[in-house]
């Protein structure tokens, strides 16, 4: 701690940092077996000075099952989720209160069986895309970030897509592939295995560029397109030194365009209508925000 400049000399200033506390518990598998090598992922949130802010603490299973994390104090409750990128069993609980505690045992946590999910992706002339990308994430306003929970694979020359282990619950299923407009779809996944076939049409290509106000450039500023109509995926891309960008596989709908520029701690940006026919480039001239 050093004082500024022609500031009164008031001596050291003490922090006193809180303890965090430990949660800790077992994983099984369906059958009452360990689950060794498992991602946990253990989400919360905690009241202070600024308001609610939340965390997130990840951790791996041993091979006895058993896991902890140090969590922050202050936390009401806390959402654990355990992810299987290899397809096993996934599972969720939310722990008890958490305040007032240095130390919380959630006890074995048994995850569920978990069901098969099955599809193909293809044209809309009936053949199967190779290589799509086919992704299974949490609905939104779900707890944990979409991005982190997503479980993604590709699919085979057929366009065949397979997810193994899928929780009981609610999700979307999306697909992407070069060149094609993506589709996501809401399921509901419960005992039953479940198939779906995604159809991709052929996306939009659309140029544009992202300047400033007095006509310069906006560098790797980042253009969203927010379809307007349920079923199609949104898409980013970021615009090149120059401030151009190239999009393709735009969603042939009506969506919201939005671009966003950061320098200097100021953020810039600029909103504008697609009308989901291809034409004359975009042009997006940023302000920047109060």
């Amino acid at each position: 701690w050093w004082p500024l400049p022609g500031s009164p000399v008031t001596g050291p200033v003490r922090v006193r940092f809180p303890r965090p506390f430990l949660v800790k518990g077992k994983l099984l598998l369906p059958g009452g077996e360990p689950a060794p090598g498992r991602d946990l992922f253990l989400l919360g949130e905690r009241l202070t000075s600024l308001g609610r802010t939340s965390w997130i603490l990840t951790a791996r299973t041993s091979p006895s099952g058993t896991w902890k994390v140090a969590a922050p104090p202050g936390g009401e409750r806390a959402v654990l989720l355990v992810l299987s990128p290899k397809g096993g069993p996934a599972g969720m609980a939310l722990t008890p209160p958490l305040q007032g505690k240095e130390c919380l045992e959630t006890g074995a946590l048994r995850l569920p069986l978990g069901t098969r999910l099955a599809g193909q992706v293809r044209g809309p002339d009936g053949k199967g895309i190779p290589g799509a990308q086919v992704s299974l994430l949490p609905p939104p306003g779900g707890p944990g970030p979409q991005d982190l929970l997503a479980r993604r694979v590709f699919t085979s020359p057929e366009g065949i897509f397979l997810f193994q282990g899928v929780g009981r619950g609610r999700y979307l299923l999306q697909a992407r592939a070069p060149g094609r407009a993506g589709v996501q779809r809401a399921l509901q996944v419960g005992a039953a295995p479940l198939e779906r076939k995604l159809t991709l049409p052929r996306g939009l290509t659309l140029r544009g560029k992202v300047l400033l106000p007095g006509g310069k450039p906006a560098p790797g500023a980042r253009i969203s397109f927010e379809p307007l109509a349920q079923g199609w995926t949104p898409m980013v891309v970021l615009a090149d030194s120059k401030g151009r960008f190239l999009a393709r596989g735009v969603p042939p709908v009506p969506s919201r365009v939005r671009a966003a520029w950061t320098k200097m701690g100021f953020n810039w940006s600029a909103v504008t209508y697609f009308p989901g026919k291809a034409g004359k480039a975009l042009v997006l001239r940023l302000f920047r925000e109060p």
